[in-house]
């Protein structure tokens, strides 16, 4: 199955849970190695739903993590890790 234009790899992430930023609270964060854009959707069962963009780029996305606190961080091919805050 092709990729929607500019799309070459979806690079998965989590539900934001950190209640210091509200925008993103119970969205679905990810993102893909070709293009900068973080978006976010609201997960329902069997669905993904509202894609927005969140504002937010990171060249060469590489992966999402998230600590204890419930921040969420993503790595880049391009080196450094970034933590999304409000």
């Amino acid at each position: 199955m092709p990729h929607s234009p500019g799309y070459c790899a979806v690079i998965g992430g989590y539900v934001m849970r950190d209640p210091r930023v509200p925008s993103l609270y119970g969205r679905y964060l990810f993102g893909d190695n070709c293009r900068s854009q973080i978006e976010a959707v609201k997960l329902t069962p069997g669905n993904a739903r509202h894609l927005v963009a969140t504002g937010l780029e990171v060249g060469g996305t590489t992966g999402f993590g998230e600590d204890d606190a419930g921040h969420v961080y993503i790595t880049s091919y391009n080196g450094p890790l970034y933590r999304i805050e409000s």
